[in-house]
């Protein structure tokens, strides 16, 4: 039989004495393992509760007239009929925003909520007021899995979305804390808002105001997301012309507010283009 030698069984043990320090100060590292996030740790040994992190869609409304940006409006433009006007203040409500694609399938954010309607319906994402100083509204925590290529958008309040009880929504549903600062009485919102004033008749100001479904437009744009493998990881963006000289382009100063508020229900849809 042959016999280990001493310098041998001191080797093994040293070896044996090192992985067992090793083992013992290596400490496991927690982290987000989920690779659809954008904190995707590939070194982590241990999922963290709660911690990953997921793109963000940022959707951006750029206010114009004809070709140039309508940042402020301090001057009168002009509209196809010849008329001066100029946009004072401005501001529509932004709901129900989700991606779809093929195939078929809606990807919305975590607070999207069930609304107890006839039949049921679901608001997705943020409730957003845009204006001419407040231009971006943001779908925050999507967690892209599939290939979408198509954004929807709403333009207003819906029906449905007016006639539910907010109370003990506002304090627990972020997608509906903004409906509370649009309310004007029960069961009505502030959906759209213009206030312009006509250069023949100066220093009057004609308050447009549109209230729940009365100027709702729902708005798909399609082909937003290329490839959503390239886009894993990081965030989205999606810019939206907002033509107001489409919006505006056959009110005249003689028009009653309730003709100004038709034309510009009838221009709405044509008035948001997806820039390329």
């Amino acid at each position: 039989m042959r016999r280990s030698s001493p310098i041998g069984l001191n080797l093994l043990f040293y070896t044996a004495f090192t992985l067992s320090l090793f083992s013992s100060c290596y400490e496991p590292i927690e982290g987000c393992l989920n690779p659809l996030s954008t904190n995707f740790q590939l070194d982590a040994d241990n999922a963290c509760d709660d911690c990953c992190n997921f793109l963000s869609i940022g959707i951006q409304f750029f206010p114009l007239w004809d070709t140039f940006n309508l940042d402020t409006v301090n001057f009168f433009l002009t509209n196809e009929l010849g008329q001066n006007l100029r946009i004072n203040q401005s501001q529509f409500f932004i709901s129900n925003v989700f991606l779809t694609g093929t195939p078929e399938g809606i990807l919305s954010t975590r607070d999207s909520v069930i609304l107890n309607c006839e039949p049921p319906q679901t608001l997705f994402n943020t409730l957003d007021i845009i204006s001419l100083t407040n231009q971006t509204a943001e779908i925050e925590d999507v967690i892209l899995d599939e290939g979408y290529n198509t954004v929807h958008v709403d333009i207003g309040i819906s029906e449905c979305l007016a006639s539910i009880d907010t109370v003990g929504f506002t304090n627990q549903i972020p997608t509906l804390e903004n409906l509370s600062s649009v309310q004007m009485a029960e069961n009505e919102f502030l959906s759209h808002e213009f206030v312009i004033e006509f250069e023949d008749d100066l220093g009057t100001e004609r308050i447009i105001r549109f209230v729940n479904s009365e100027a709702l437009v729902s708005l798909d744009f399609t082909n937003v997301l290329d490839d959503f493998f390239e886009l894993r990881g990081t965030g989205i963006s999606i810019d939206i012309d907002v033509r107001y000289d489409l919006w505006f382009s056959d009110l005249l100063s003689s028009d009653t507010d309730e003709q100004i508020k038709q034309k510009i229900l009838q221009n709405s849809i044509g008035s948001f283009t997806l820039r390329e």
